[in-house]
């Protein structure tokens, strides 16, 4: 082997690096915001594009987002107005308060999505059944069994961890969550999006981890490289 295979780990560590550092900068809820659409991944499901989304808010950097919005569609430089809602603020989104349910099992989506890339297509066909259930489902090639499954693993995990009672959950902390909604409504509104948002002890541990596990890779790349050329 030529080359350690911590390289590789570290390019992957500073990419949610500089996605933890991108959503960081989005505004608190206090007005309306400018939005962008800067682009798309990329990838289709079901001839739709998936999961993640990149906005641009008051011309700052580029953030990653997840559609929730399947009904609506927007273009790459298209730009709008929208608020910037929490949990707290549902009465001000785009399905409002009564869809505590689907905005939170969204939210726990959205973390499958960041765990697993490789899942982003069924996991926002997942996210817009939700909301959206008889237009989604009608797409039978992106309605797949995966989605499907997506779909059933969210209820389950609101059943066991949420309250409709009291509109809270566990094991995730919904407050790290933001919801981009568009100010205009009717067919030809933009969509809407819904993003993690990191705490700020969060940014300042993992970049500390990640500076130790630089020093470390490069402290293992030297140790490598004598060792190969002693051979």
């Amino acid at each position: 082997m030529s080359k350690w295979d911590g390289g590789i780990l570290l390019k992957r560590l500073f990419t949610l690096f500089l996605f933890v550092i991108s959503v960081s900068a989005i505004p608190a809820a206090a007005g309306p915001v400018n939005v962008t659409l800067k682009g798309a991944s990329g990838v289709a499901q079901g001839g739709v594009i998936v999961a993640p989304y990149y906005l641009s808010i008051n011309g700052g950097p580029k953030i990653p987002v997840v559609c929730d919005d399947y009904t609506h569609g927007v273009y790459t430089g298209e730009s709008w107005t929208a608020t910037i809602n929490t949990f707290s603020t549902l009465a001000s989104t785009r399905f409002g308060l009564g869809a505590f349910q689907q905005y939170a099992e969204a939210a726990w989506l959205v973390t499958q999505i960041l765990a697993q890339p490789s899942q982003d297509g069924n996991l926002n066909f997942a996210i817009w059944a939700l909301f959206a259930p008889t237009q989604t489902k009608a797409n039978t090639k992106g309605w797949t069994a995966g989605a499907q499954n997506w779909y059933k693993a969210a209820f389950a995990w609101f059943g066991s961890h949420c309250s409709k009672v009291t509109d809270t959950c566990s094991e995730i902390n919904l407050a790290n969550y933001a919801i981009i909604t568009p100010t205009s409504s009717g067919l030809k509104s933009p969509q809407e999006y819904i993003v993690m948002t990191p705490e700020p002890a969060t940014i300042a541990l993992f970049g500390t981890g990640l500076l130790l596990l630089a020093l470390l890779s490069r402290k293992l790349l030297q140790i490598h490289t004598v060792t190969t050329a002693a051979h």
